[in-house]
């Protein structure tokens, strides 16, 4: 069982990877700081919950890098949720994916009767997607597809 401020030295050592700096926002003396955090190191309990905690972020970032990437994939890979001869879907009719990738949309209220299907729809709608470029890039980015825009120095 960890003290209260092994505990605090566990949470700030991962948040920041430094023992001597975990050890001192922990408490510990600063005077003592760069040998209680090798000690405290050392201790199986404490390595133990370090590895538990960095292990759990660990899946966090995954879980959150997965959201990422299919969100992304969603927006850039979308299709405009239209009918077949070129109009707008009614938004009760669209996919999640359709919904995800649409940024604006806007009906007017008055009505027409569409000649395909003689449905009342909107007289004018007004669509505007999500930018599947900016997402592309994103995408590209998030799975390693474009170089990094490193500056060179001379």
């Amino acid at each position: 069982m960890l003290t209260a401020r092994q505990s605090r030295f566990v949470d700030e050592y991962v948040a920041s990877l430094n023992g001597t700096q975990a050890a001192i926002r922990a408490g510990y003396s600063r005077h003592s700081a760069r040998s209680i955090a090798c000690e405290n190191l050392k201790k199986p309990e404490i390595a133990a919950e370090i590895s538990r905690c960095t292990k759990e972020i660990s899946d966090q970032d995954t879980a959150i890098r997965v959201a990422v990437r299919a969100a992304l994939a969603r927006i850039a890979f979308a299709t405009p949720p239209l009918l077949p001869d070129g109009t707008i879907k009614e938004p009760k009719d669209w996919t999640l994916e359709e919904w995800d990738a649409v940024a604006y949309y806007s009906a007017s209220r008055k009505y027409v009767v569409r000649s395909s299907d003689q449905k009342h729809v909107p007289q004018s709608q007004t669509l505007r997607m999500k930018d599947k470029l900016k997402a592309l890039e994103l995408l590209g980015q998030l799975v390693g597809l474009f170089p990094s825009k490193r500056k060179r120095r001379h």
